[in-house]
């Protein structure tokens, strides 16, 4: 009898961890992929709100020069604030910056050697800019200063004391590797890409998928999912899993950067999510384990010390 009760009672404590063992397995698993989904959306903003506070610096930056900038005609401007263009330039670390007007006076900090026949005025980033009552910022193109990267142009009008109106511009290249590696995590293989609203690519570390919209370069469900949170009927707080252009399955969250038509996509490996959190939660499943083995053998001394007490 003795020997039965010993066995009934270790088989039932081994039942009862063994549950509760595979309920903290599951319910770790599940607390931890949350985590992860809450991480990488907190990501996500943070990297959308670091580059908005870029872009409001150009934008401010462009507006306090266009509107403190007087003189009685472009050339006069111009000699007048050469100096402020070019500290401007090294403050906020633009590319470059031009002034440019409707006489055909043109002036820029870099040396571009444009040739005599260029005229400003025939080009797009001139008329696009000086059609808009305030900061404009240009679609993405590609320059022949640095092909490798995508270069925007922030432009802001002008006029002078004789009425010729014009447009103060920046070129801002969109080069933001160094900030992607940072914020990205490498152990699930974290990846960022910003995109325009209309989806086109215009600044990635793939090199190879600049300018590309990401119909073109990713699965239709992620494509699906991009242009949803983008027209409003998807949340930004949500997540998709998706699978990428090498097979991998990967998990993917969308956000706006504050005040401007540009958005970041932040993907990582959902393999080695699932192996972080397998990882955690195979270690909580051996400290279970051994905390059974623990508690079967002080339990089944306790019971046989005190049978040995009765008889």
């Amino acid at each position: 009898l003795r020997a039965k009760l010993l066995i009934v009672s270790a088989a039932a404590l081994i039942m009862t961890v063994l549950v509760l063992i595979s309920f903290n397995y599951f319910s770790m698993y599940n607390s931890s992929m949350t985590l992860y989904k809450n991480i990488q959306n907190r990501v996500t903003d943070n990297i959308a709100t670091i580059l908005g506070k870029d872009f409001d610096r150009y934008t401010s930056g462009i507006t306090m020069l266009a509107k403190s900038v007087t003189g009685n005609s472009p050339a006069e401007l111009i000699e007048r604030y050469k100096a402020a263009f070019e500290e401007t330039k090294s403050t906020l670390d633009v590319s470059n910056i031009m002034a440019a007007f409707d006489d055909g006076t043109f002036y820029s900090v870099n040396n571009l050697n444009l040739g005599a026949d260029y005229d400003h005025r025939t080009r797009d980033w001139y008329r696009d800019g000086l059609a808009h009552n305030g900061v404009y910022v240009s679609k993405a193109y590609i320059d022949q200063v640095r092909p490798d990267v995508p270069c925007i142009t922030i432009s802001h009008p002008l006029t002078t004391g004789n009425g010729v109106k014009g447009i103060v511009t920046f070129d801002v290249y969109l080069d933001f590797a160094a900030l992607y590696k940072k914020m990205a995590n490498e152990t699930v293989d974290g990846k960022f890409y910003l995109m325009e609203n209309d989806t086109t690519i215009v600044s990635a570390l793939e090199s190879g998928i600049l300018l590309k919209t990401a119909d073109s370069i990713f699965s239709p469900e992620l494509g699906n999912f991009i242009k949803g949170v983008i027209n409003g009927s998807i949340s930004s707080k949500g997540y998709i899993d998706y699978i990428s252009r090498a097979g991998e399955e990967r998990m993917g969250t969308v956000y706006k950067l504050p005040g401007y038509d540009l958005y970041i996509l932040y993907g990582i490996s959902g393999n080695l999510v699932v192996k972080q959190i397998r990882m955690v939660a195979l270690q909580s499943t051996v400290f279970g384990l051994v905390l059974l083995v623990v508690s079967l053998v002080v339990v089944l001394f306790v019971l046989r010390m005190s049978l040995n007490t009765l008889t």
